[in-house]
């Protein structure tokens, strides 16, 4: 079902297809150890005073015994909806908590800043919402658990995850200039980093965004891949068949052909 209002998170798979969308907006959703270690350090470092609230760490217990079962359901009834981390998960969490705390520049931003404040507004006639991790008149700053916080390492996590388009969406719907990745890794040494987005990487990501925006208003609703049509896909640059001596090159396909046309109708 095509809602009335985006986030950026459904903008972002409606980017990918409508069929992405239609999937993200019904899917029940379900959290991943790397989610609830990365929701754990979120509520540690932006709100401790609601960690032991929401977190508890489970007990090793031998639950093929009956002593163990016993113990185990003892547990989980004193936990009630809080989310169970195990030892290691919280092991980990308390250690990225520290590098973060440790970073000079990281307590800077984060100093003055509302933490998990939901804003929603108009976006070019579309309601968006959104839930930044920390915000004030001046700023906004995303933490992000990572495998690789160095330059290269989370470029390639920012492209593939597309936190630019985050980063447009939370500039409108805030109004605020500047946006800071706080970047945490998520094993040892725990290193910290913290990025903006380029001037020129903003700009062609407006863009993009309205792009977006319009695209989704034009869309019927109805399920839809990434095109009907035929697409050639040429090699890689770095396939191995580019530093073979070449041959005559192989007739294209024309896809105007009825002959051809009749043959996919066939499939």
């Amino acid at each position: 079902m095509k809602r009335d209002y985006l986030s950026y998170s459904a903008l972002k798979a409606f980017a990918k297809s409508p069929n992405h969308y239609l999937q993200y907006v019904g899917r029940e959703r379900k959290q991943s150890p790397a989610m609830l270690t990365g929701s754990a350090l979120h509520c540690l470092l932006l709100e401790p005073e609601k960690y032991a609230e929401r977190y508890v760490v489970a007990p090793v217990i031998n639950k093929r015994t009956n002593a163990g079962k016993a113990e185990w359901a003892a547990f989980v009834e004193q936990a009630g909806e809080r989310d169970v981390l195990t030892i290691e998960q919280a092991d980990q969490v308390h250690a990225m908590h520290s590098a973060a705390v440790a970073h000079p520049k990281a307590t800077y931003l984060l100093r003055g800043c509302t933490k998990e404040v939901q804003y929603s507004g108009e976006i070019n006639g579309i309601e968006f919402r959104g839930v930044p991790d920390a915000s004030n008149a001046n700023r906004i700053v995303d933490v992000k658990t990572t495998g690789d916080a160095s330059p290269d390492g989370f470029k390639r996590q920012i492209t593939t995850l597309d936190y630019y388009l985050q980063a447009a969406i939370y500039r409108r719907l805030c109004d605020v200039d500047e946006f800071y990745w706080l970047a945490i890794e998520n094993a040892a040494p725990h290193n910290v980093a913290i990025y903006t987005p380029s001037t020129d990487g903003l700009i062609a990501t407006e863009a993009y965004l309205d792009d977006l925006i319009e695209r989704f208003k034009a869309w019927d609703g109805k399920p839809q891949g990434y095109t009907p049509e035929p697409m050639e896909l040429d090699l890689p640059p770095w396939h191995a068949a580019w530093k073979v001596e070449r041959k005559a090159s192989a007739p294209k396909l024309d896809t105007n052909d009825d002959n051809f046309n009749q043959f996919l109708n066939s499939l």
